[in-house]
Parts: C-alpha cells; sequence; structure tokens
C-alpha cells in the first residue's frame, strides 16, 4: 500500500503494531489543521480466520481513530453483503460484515461512496468522522 502526500504539506508517520494491512499518516494543513488518513486492505475471505484479521483489523482502527481531529479512513474491505444506505447486513454469512459495521456506527463514520465499486457490490469505501470533510465522492 501507497500514499502520495504533495511536499507543501507536513506527514507523520503513524506506527502501527499490529499486523494488518493498513497506512497511517497525519497531514497538517495551513500549519494547525490535522487529519489523520487511514489506508486499509481486507482480502476477500469470509473463513474464521477471515473473521479473526477483521478483529485485529477493528481493534488496530479503533486506536487508529481514537484522536481528537479528523479521521478519513479509505480502502477495499470486501464486504459485499453491507448495505451502506441503511449501514445494515444480513450478517448471514460470516461476522466480518456485522463486525465491520458496528464499528462503523460506534465510531460515527459516514460512508462517501454510493456507487458499485466492483461489480454491483460496493467493496472500496471512503468513511470519515465528519460529514462535512468530503464535498463528492464520485469515480473517474
Amino acid at each position: 500500500m501507497c500514499a502520495l502526500v504533495d511536499k507543501q504539506y507536513t506527514v507523520l508517520q503513524v506506527d502501527i503494531v499490529e499486523d494488518v494491512e493498513i497506512v497511517a499518516f497525519d497531514v497538517i494543513f495551513s500549519g494547525c489543521h490535522k487529519y489523520r488518513f487511514v489506508l486499509c486492505y481486507r482480502k476477500p475471505e469470509y473463513c474464521v480466520a477471515a473473521c479473526l484479521y477483521t478483529t485485529d483489523l477493528l481493534k488496530c482502527l479503533t486506536k487508529l481513530c481514537s484522536v481528537k481531529h479528523t479521521v478519513l479512513t479509505a480502502g477495499d474491505f470486501n464486504l459485499p453483503q453491507v448495505d451502506w444506505d441503511s449501514m445494515n447486513t444480513d450478517g448471514l454469512h460470516d461476522d466480518s460484515h456485522r463486525l465491520f459495521v458496528a464499528f462503523v456506527r460506534k465510531s460515527g463514520f459516514v460512508q462517501f461512496v454510493s456507487e458499485p465499486t466492483r461489480n454491483n457490490s460496493i467493496l472500496d469505501i471512503l468513511l470519515a468522522n465528519d460529514p462535512q470533510v468530503i464535498a463528492v465522492c464520485s469515480s473517474w
């Protein structure tokens, strides 16, 4: 995973101790506005091991999101059974979907991607804990 940030901004890497696919960093804009960016990947697996990985991923995300400034989380979470409009999942085929939806709700995130990113599913998402931070989210 990689993130490119213009050198005009101050970037502070955030260390990750868990064994999950996450890159996190803080960007300081205009000398005083700090935003945390968290980029994630979750394999498209739905077995017991995948649920354990999701649990570890959510523990890490919970720590990373426990800051006072705005947090933006983006990535391919591979959760096709989540209905992002209603913030629900049927959760019938594994716990990863249910756990992730519970995390999003508890953390106060808003999900901005509204169009399918693969076939008819929204797998790639953009979350923010401030609904005002994203004006437009569209594919290009």
